[in-house]
């Protein structure tokens, strides 16, 4: 499946409501955990153990094992259904990623040949820690510290200077090269706009018609502001659930299947709406230890902001229209008052 006309993922991919409930929701009740063992085996090359699955995410069967030597490694295998075809574009991010000092798994091995099992998978190493959320929950005082390590990270994986805009071509990174799919971030910024503005007006009862209305003038309108000379590589999903801790310390950023090349300042735009805003000013004095906020980035963030709540939040209403979803209720309502707050400023 292609990224071409995509802005986020699993915002955008076509699958009906009921098709994303069978093939990725509901991807635990029907996989076989022998032959995730056969896959595992075959790429560690040697006999292991595989543990429960790891009870989050939303895309793959993500189960952690140890080998007969002791090495503990993940496998991450995606619904048969469909064909993963993005497995070796995170391979290569996280290779920059790693280079760069961001704490990352190691690739072992990817396949999609379906030779050995009869879907794709990818093979890593496996981060020390827990994700970041309980380790919070059981401990707040330890948020901010993982707020500023978490933007220091960001400011690293910054510095990785890419190609081309937008997703990678996956058959480009089969080889080892990361290409965007686009040659402008305007392009990227405007992926699935109109698709965005169809499905919100169809759906208007949610977010409220004269919002909708005045989100997609100003996303029209100043497109321009998208421009971006040089584009580095974005993770676009570093979530409380997207990163391992351990004591004090991040371990790991995880789940690079968002991964794009574009402005960096959308890192910014897509992770608050994950947290506050004093915790994102927590955020950005960590990213300004290691460098400068990038450029005209109060203007960019308010613009992409805009853009993610109407992108991702059709992710949660897809859920809602079909069934009661607490956390996604909150979650669109979070969204809307961002989203009231970013219309205000273009506005003045």
């Amino acid at each position: 499946m292609s990224r071409q006309n995509m802005f986020y993922w699993q915002a955008d991919r076509p699958f009906t409501v009921d098709e994303i409930k069978t093939i990725f929701l509901d991807r635990k009740l029907d996989y076989s955990p022998s032959d995730l063992a056969k896959a595992a085996s075959h790429a560690m090359a040697e006999e292991l153990v595989m543990h429960d699955p790891i009870n989050h995410g939303s895309v793959n069967i993500v189960c952690p094992f140890t080998t007969s030597s002791g090495k503990e490694g993940v496998i991450r295998a995606h619904p048969k259904q469909v064909k993963n075809e993005y497995f070796f574009s995170e391979s290569e991010a996280m290779k920059l990623a790693y280079t760069a000092g961001v704490p990352v798994p190691n690739t072992v091995l990817v396949d999609d040949s379906r030779k050995i099992v009869p879907f794709d998978y990818m093979v890593t190493t496996r981060i020390s820690g827990i994700v970041m959320k309980p380790a919070v929950q059981q401990d707040p005082s330890l948020h901010p510290i993982f707020l500023k390590q978490i933007g220091m990270y960001m400011a690293k994986l910054h510095s990785i200077k890419t190609q081309g805009y937008g997703f990678f071509d996956n058959e480009q990174a089969r080889v080892g090269k990361l290409i965007g799919l686009y040659d402008s971030n305007e392009k990227h910024y405007m992926a699935a706009l109109d698709l965005d503005e169809e499905f919100h007006l169809a759906n208007s009862n949610h977010v409220g018609l004269e919002l909708i209305v005045k989100a997609f003038k100003i996303l029209k309108e100043n497109a321009a502001i998208a421009s971006c000379d040089q584009p580095t590589l974005v993770h676009n999903d570093i979530a409380d659930w997207n990163t391992v801790v351990e004591g004090d310390q991040v371990t790991g950023i995880l789940d690079w299947d968002e991964c794009f090349s574009g402005d960096p300042v959308f890192d910014f735009a897509t992770t608050s709406l994950f947290y506050t805003d004093d915790q994102m000013e927590i955020l950005k004095s960590g990213y300004q230890q290691i460098s400068k906020l990038p450029t005209n980035y109060e203007e960019k963030f308010t613009l992409y902001l805009i853009r993610y709540v109407m992108s991702k939040s059709k992710i949660a209403i897809k859920q809602l229209n079909s069934r009661q979803n607490d956390f996604m209720k909150l979650w669109l309502e979070n969204a809307v008052q961002k989203l009231q707050m970013a219309i205000k400023k273009f506005e003045k």
